[in-house]
């Protein structure tokens, strides 16, 4: 992580690192059972990562508290969002649009969830 700066500014790196903060982001690495690194290095690479895209547009989520808000005030369900990747902080904020990415895990979690939110919605509503 040391050399995070460093590399990062190395152009040809752009691109891996843009893919090393998305893993980072959502968790897929590193696997559970090996060493993890400590919050503040990731924050480190992450913040460096984020300055780098500011040009760029950037896809939003919600955080898992906005998404589980407007869930339930759209389909007066209540769900559990701890099956969601803890959302990464960025400045101080867990709703930083600039860090809040959609991994391919991300997104697959997002329609397993919405899947069992509207089939909890349907029942209520037919009930």
């Amino acid at each position: 992580m040391e050399n995070a700066k460093l590399c990062h500014s190395q152009l040809r790196h752009k691109g891996k690192w843009g893919k090393v903060v998305d893993v980072l982001n959502s968790h897929e690495m590193p696997p559970e059972e090996e060493p993890q690194p400590n919050t503040a290095a990731v924050a480190k690479v992450v913040a460096a990562e984020l300055v780098r895209r500011d040009g760029a547009i950037v896809l939003r989520r919600m955080n898992r508290t906005e998404y589980q808000d407007n869930v339930r005030d759209l389909t007066g369900v209540d769900f559990d969002v701890s099956a969601f990747p803890q959302d990464p902080p960025a400045g101080g904020f867990d709703n930083n649009s600039k860090a809040l990415t959609i991994s391919p895990l991300h997104l697959e979690l997002c329609i397993d969830m919405a899947q069992k939110i509207l089939d909890r919605a349907w029942w209520r509503a037919r009930n």
